[in-house]
């Protein structure tokens, strides 16, 4: 079986690794479409020190906005070189809205009727589908300038996996799924993977990597607070005040550690209002931390990822979430699906 894995995000890594250690007679090769080239060079990188999981990978041309069209039939042309050499059976994507990914279905089918489009877990978007893909705009008139521009093989899915190229998702929770995922095959992710030492080995790799071997002593750690971007609270410093006052209460200043979004900006103010806590490198994702995190040590979030990710990866740990004022959110959906996941709210 030849397997293709579209990977644009940490996550996607994350389980794309997972499938491919559980499908190891196959030939599993990797594609990756991250906008940050570095970030691809890093993950492949690993894909090369451990050979024995992934046989092949490429890194498609990263999305310039300067030179979006050169760009984009670059990325095109070099699918078709790679699905001609090696004719696909399945792709796996965990965004079926990327034009990377249905083109590429698009020209495995002249070579193999049967290709599959497999969905794997993006996180929250396989439980809450996001409002802006089932708008006026997103339904009908992107989706027309799209078939315009591509051809009528484009087609605009209403959520995350929901696209006609889909007929199947490895999910974590897959009796959680948002109505529109229903009718797919879902299948269950493997869970005990995460724990064998293959994907640990992975994991240990890029984290030596991304911390220059320097290692994060989660010993006396009892809180591990997760921040979602930035952009998304109201007022970013009270925030942090408020989670101070939380979570001082509970446990020493020291004994907290604080992970902002990688792309958050405000690693300086977190370390002014926890001037005693551990601020772990934002740019590392915490999954790669997990590992090292004793089962004992909370972890708590808002509407991060990151809950879901923790939940699945390190069953044993414990999930919390806390009220911050946000923008605008299904807060709804959220919380019934904090409850079904016995994720409880911190205060």
């Amino acid at each position: 079986m030849v397997n293709y894995f579209f990977i644009s995000s940490p996550l996607h890594f994350f389980i794309a690794t997972n499938i491919a250690i559980q499908k190891h007679a196959d030939n599993n090769i990797a594609l990756f479409i991250s906008k940050n080239k570095r970030t691809a060079e890093l993950y492949s990188s690993v894909i090369t020190d451990n050979s024995d999981i992934f046989n092949h990978f490429e890194i498609l041309p990263v999305n310039d906005s300067k030179n979006k069209l050169a760009n984009r039939k670059q990325c095109f042309s070099l699918i078709e070189k790679i699905l001609s050499e090696t004719p696909a059976e399945q792709i796996f994507t965990g965004n079926d809205a990327r034009v990377e990914f249905q083109y590429a279905m698009h020209i495995a089918r002249q070579y193999k009727k049967e290709v599959a489009g497999i969905y794997i877990d993006d996180g929250l978007g396989s439980y809450l589908p996001h409002r802006s893909m089932n708008s006026f705009t997103r339904k009908y008139i992107e989706t027309f300038i799209k078939k315009l521009t591509y051809g009528n093989w484009w087609k605009s899915p209403l959520s995350l996996g929901g696209s006609e190229w889909v007929t199947q998702a490895f999910l974590a929770y897959p009796e959680l799924v948002h109505p529109l995922l229903i009718d797919k095959k879902l299948e269950k992710i493997d869970d005990k993977i995460f724990e064998g030492p293959a994907f640990v080995k992975v994991c240990e790799r890029l984290l030596q990597k991304q911390t220059n071997d320097n290692p994060i002593d989660f010993n006396n750690i009892k809180v591990v607070i997760c921040l979602t971007h930035d952009t998304i609270y109201l007022n970013y410093e009270k925030t942090l005040t408020q989670l101070r006052a939380i979570f001082e209460s509970k446990c020493l200043p020291k004994e907290i550690a604080i992970k902002a979004h990688p792309r958050s900006k405000q690693n300086a103010l977190i370390s002014q209002v926890f001037p005693n806590a551990t601020i772990l490198p934002n740019k590392v994702g915490l999954e790669l931390f997990l590992p090292h995190i004793n089962n004992d040590t909370l972890i708590v979030g808002d509407i991060s990822t990151t809950l879901l990710t923790s939940k699945w990866l390190k069953p044993n740990v414990q999930v919390g979430y806390f009220e911050a004022k946000t923008k605008a959110i299904d807060s709804a959906g959220l919380m019934s699906l904090f409850d079904a996941l016995s994720i409880k709210c911190i205060k």
